[in-house]
């Protein structure tokens, strides 16, 4: 029996090869490194694989032992040379984290799931898509818009945007943020308005991740809507705040979106007039702090000329 010790980053994957000849560990930070088990557990590790842009939460190893899968939470999987180190191929398509990667009985083909619900195969040699299926239920992406529904209405603005492509900070991807997004805007009461999770997928203590200026525009859209609760507007309200005073996510950041409260708030600059109407509104107490807030991340005078 040996025991492996590391001063490395915490595991989120841990795979030996079919051959035992090799350990392979991944975790937080995207670190994935292997170690030749019949040569030493400790020491410097024989290959280290770098191009995970944030922390690798699965891996598995080709039945021949030559390459390695990892996944994680940067939402795709990677293929490693095992001997050498050197990127064999990227697989895209998943919208939620990646927790589970493995190879076919052949080794031709991986497999990789998400958080979400999505089952994704890609060929071995090149990453390229071979299929992919949701197994989460109804789809959750508002494709058709009700011929009754007004110009103005979130609906609209949500059929614009692909959600299962999308990255969301709950782990599951975007595709029901929509879903989420009308539960809200059905809300009645502060009860049900408070049980709705969107804040903590979308921003994360204060951390925004890309679904985040879409819903900017959605929650802009769905106020102008007459019969939509005191509850559900004054949630909204509060979640727009955070939305454009927040900051991208490091994970956001690696992936090249470093400024998604400047994205969230020209995301509604065009709105400015509406979001000065609900300082008028009636009934919603503590509402109006929060559009001078608003109006403030917007422009540093907008605020103090609206009122």
């Amino acid at each position: 029996m040996a025991v492996f010790e590391d001063r490395g980053p915490w595991p989120g994957a841990v795979v030996i090869t079919p051959q035992g000849d090799r350990l392979m560990v991944g975790g937080r930070g995207g670190a994935v490194r292997v170690w030749d088990l019949d040569a030493s557990l400790h020491g410097t590790p024989s290959v280290a694989l770098g191009g995970h842009r944030d922390s690798v939460l699965a891996g598995a190893v080709s039945p021949d032992g030559a390459v390695v899968a990892t996944g994680g939470m940067d939402q795709v999987v990677r293929l490693w040379n095992a001997a050498t180190g050197a990127s064999v191929a990227t697989c895209e398509g998943l919208g939620g984290w990646v927790r589970s990667v493995g190879f076919s009985a052949d080794g031709e083909r991986v497999v990789g799931t998400d958080c979400g619900g999505t089952v994704a195969v890609w060929d071995r040699t090149g990453g390229r898509p071979l299929s992919s299926t949701w197994f989460g239920g109804t789809e959750q992406r508002i494709r058709h818009v009700p011929s009754d529904v007004s110009a103005g209405s979130w609906r609209i603005e949500a059929a614009r945007h692909d959600w299962p492509a999308m990255r969301c900070g709950c782990g599951r991807g975007a595709r029901h943020v929509p879903y989420s997004f009308a539960t809200l805007v059905a809300a009645r009461t502060e009860e049900e308005a408070e049980a709705v999770d969107l804040a903590d997928d979308i921003e994360t203590g204060s951390m925004l991740f890309e679904a985040a200026a879409p819903v900017a525009s959605m929650i802009v859209a769905a106020l102008r809507e007459k019969d939509l609760s005191a509850p559900s507007r004054l949630a909204m309200l509060d979640l727009l705040l955070g939305l454009v005073t927040g900051e991208s996510d490091s994970s956001e950041v690696a992936l090249d979106r470093p400024f998604l409260e400047v994205e969230c708030r020209e995301a509604i600059r065009g709105s400015i007039p509406a979001l000065k109407g609900e300082l008028k509104r009636e009934g919603v107490p503590g509402a109006a702090d929060l559009v001078l807030e608003i109006l403030e991340s917007l422009d540093g005078n907008q605020g103090e000329s609206a009122g």
